[in-house]
């Protein structure tokens, strides 16, 4: 006989593993933010970042609302869908910046629009990283977020708050920072460089003289001086393009007691400039951005191997955006949902961006709009609005084409295209030339 009855089945979520983890997980490091300041000073670091936030602002984002059969009233619908991509593209470059602090936190506010009949969001306002923390529940649900002012405190409840924590995980609930890691160790050696590059300007490129003179022997002098000391602050003085004076003693054997001579080894800037190049590239790689998908130099490969950085980078810049679509689903469109329509009621949704870098993958006004130019080109543009095989009416809408439409009153029999009224032909040259001329309203 089958074991299969003794399967269990609908087990509840324990979750208690957040609970324990979360109660271990260290605390939010507060110096990451100057941190942040330190990295972002460098400027192939800043470089990496605006490659990576470009690419993720240039998909675009859109909100799909199905309304249950038999509803026509979309008017809310509609202003929904406008007021959160709105928002969306105010507040993705904020979100962004959980790639440096791991974390975006903002205050949700809303209003009620009489026009729709509906709430709509009043803004996402952002709180800086260094006046914010995370609150959660035991369960390791999101509980709020708490605002650290000079002299007092104030929660933020879940309801007027959105965290977006990038990288999280169990023990790191308020997100990681993706200059940590490899990035901060790139980091390290480029400053260890810049200090190697000012030396070696100072004592090669600057240049320094050497000279001596007679030192201050007989009553005068103070024996306490140190003559290793003297020498040691005279040349650490020759740095920055100093002048060194020693002096000009000779002991018994008529050698100088006091010399220097400048290094006869490698002077050439050469192995710097290839150290700063190696990590110009690590610094990007870091980063997760593969040097040929933005650089190009006479040591470059094939095309097809540029393609694929770039493919690497765009699947990169993706994971971060599929974070970000998530996190804005749950805390910012859901509540929009929930408010706006009874649970019986409320249309399916869902969010979707087109896929960064698809070249195939045409954006949707210019689509509609070159649709609308097939149909306005077509002899049968009259007899598919009127037996509505296509609306017509709202193709033109959504290609954003406000012009009056000569078939909104229906006639009785088909007319042969000769006989065209002159309305229709007037309608379909202005609806040509307008899409040719790329009008928008």
């Amino acid at each position: 006989m089958s074991d299969r009855a003794n399967v269990p089945r609908d087990l509840p979520k324990a979750a208690r593993h957040k609970e324990v983890l979360g109660h271990a997980s260290p605390a939010e490091a507060r110096s990451i933010v100057r941190l942040v300041e330190q990295i972002e000073q460098d400027y192939q670091f800043r470089l990496g970042y605006l490659v990576i936030e470009s690419l993720v602002r240039s998909a675009p984002l859109e909100l799909v609302l199905d309304l249950p059969t038999g509803r026509t009233d979309d008017r809310l619908a509609l202003a929904l869908r406008e007021n959160v991509l709105f928002h969306w593209a105010q507040s993705l470059p904020l979100t962004m910046r959980a790639f440096a602090y791991g974390r975006a936190g903002f205050e949700k506010t809303f209003r009620y629009d009489e026009t729709s009949r509906g709430y709509l969001l009043a803004g996402l306002d952002y709180l800086p990283p260094e006046q914010s923390e995370l609150i959660l529940q035991n369960d390791g649900s999101f509980d709020g977020i708490e605002l650290i002012g000079p002299n007092n405190r104030l929660r933020l409840e879940a309801a007027r708050a959105w965290w977006f924590a990038l990288d999280a995980t169990v023990t790191e609930p308020y997100g990681k920072s993706r200059y940590l890691g490899a990035p901060y160790s790139i980091w390290q050696a480029r400053r260890q460089l810049d200090q190697q590059e000012r030396i070696w300007y100072s004592k090669f490129a600057i240049g320094h003289g050497v000279a001596r003179a007679p030192d201050g022997t007989g009553p005068a002098s103070d024996p306490s001086l140190d003559p290793m000391e003297v020498m040691r602050e005279q040349l650490a003085s020759i740095e920055s393009g100093g002048i060194l004076i020693l002096s000009s003693r000779t002991g018994p054997d008529g050698k100088y007691l006091y010399d220097y001579l400048a290094s006869e080894g490698q002077q050439a800037s050469g192995p710097l400039e290839r150290r700063r190049e190696m990590l110009d590239v690590a610094a990007l790689r870091s980063l997760g951005i593969p040097e040929r998908a933005i650089t190009q130099n006479d040591q470059s490969g094939s095309r097809a191997m540029a393609q694929v950085h770039l493919e690497v980078l765009y699947r990169n810049c993706e994971g971060i955006l599929d974070q970000i679509v998530s996190s804005f689903s749950k805390y910012v469109v859901r509540p929009l949902i929930e408010y706006n329509w009874p649970a019986a009621e409320r249309p399916n949704w869902h969010l979707h961006y087109r896929p960064i870098g698809d070249q195939n993958t045409h954006d949707p006004s210019t689509f509609l709009r070159e649709l609308a130019r097939q149909l306005a080109l077509s002899p049968t543009l009259p007899d598919l609005a009127r037996e509505q095989i296509i609306d017509v009416d709202r193709l033109l809408s959504l290609a954003q084409i406000p012009i009056l439409r000569p078939w909104s009153q229906p006639t009785p029999a088909r007319t042969p295209r000769s006989a065209q009224p002159a309305d229709e032909n007037n309608f379909r040259n202005d609806l040509v030339a307008r899409l040719d001329s790329n009008h928008d309203p």
